[in-house]
């Protein structure tokens, strides 16, 4: 189970919204901007790591302002969003807060204490169980562009999809250099086309 490190509540930026998009906040050792997690709502962690999503609105002081899309907002008023890096996951609230004015804060950080990397056992295990496995990587990991690759199951069927863009460019479909999805009858099927694209099972997540 993810735990919270006890850490004060911290304002990253108040003022105008573009010059928040052009700033990189340093966060321990990690260098992070606005649009690795602003697209990010904190609902969509549900749809890839529900315990870690339960445990963190049983904790936080987050309200739900729709039910229907599951917007949650902090105390300030601010949509929250998150953002996963290795073994831990930050959570932000951004917005504006009055006319032309916008806050960021980074509410706090959790983590996977002892959490061991994914393994072709323990992957294979997650999709059979339902659940999916995702792969997102940055700018010059792979290539010059960022990316995501998710696998599932569905109808007995082992689908992958692999989506690469320019960072922050994953609503224009128009500018995707990959937008494949593949089906597999069984996991030796797929763990060919992991060998021959030299994806790794290590780099994924459930």
């Amino acid at each position: 189970m993810i735990k919270k490190t006890e850490i004060s509540k911290r304002k990253l930026f108040d003022g105008d919204e573009e010059k928040c998009l052009k700033k990189i906040f340093e966060i321990g050792n990690q260098k992070i901007r606005l649009i690795d997690f602003y697209n990010n709502p904190l609902r969509q962690l549900k749809e890839t790591d529900d315990e870690s999503f339960n445990v963190i609105i049983k904790e936080s002081n987050f309200n739900l302002t729709n039910s229907f899309i599951e917007k949650y907002i902090s105390e300030d008023g601010l949509e929250v969003n998150f953002l996963k890096i290795d073994n831990s996951i930050y959570i932000f609230s951004y917005g504006e807060y009055q006319a032309g004015r916008y806050l960021l804060f980074l509410e706090n950080i959790w983590y996977y204490p002892g959490k061991k990397k994914m393994n072709k056992e323990k992957f294979i295990s997650k999709v059979q169980s339902g659940k999916s496995c995702h792969y997102i990587y940055k700018e010059n990991e792979r290539n010059e562009n960022t990316g995501l690759i998710k696998v599932w199951l569905y109808n007995s069927q082992i689908v992958l999809t692999w989506e690469e863009c320019p960072e922050g460019q994953q609503y224009d479909e128009s500018l995707y250099s990959k937008d494949e999805v593949h089906n597999f009858n069984n996991f030796e099927e797929l763990d060919t086309f992991f060998n021959d694209n030299n994806i790794l099972y290590a780099n994924f997540s459930s």
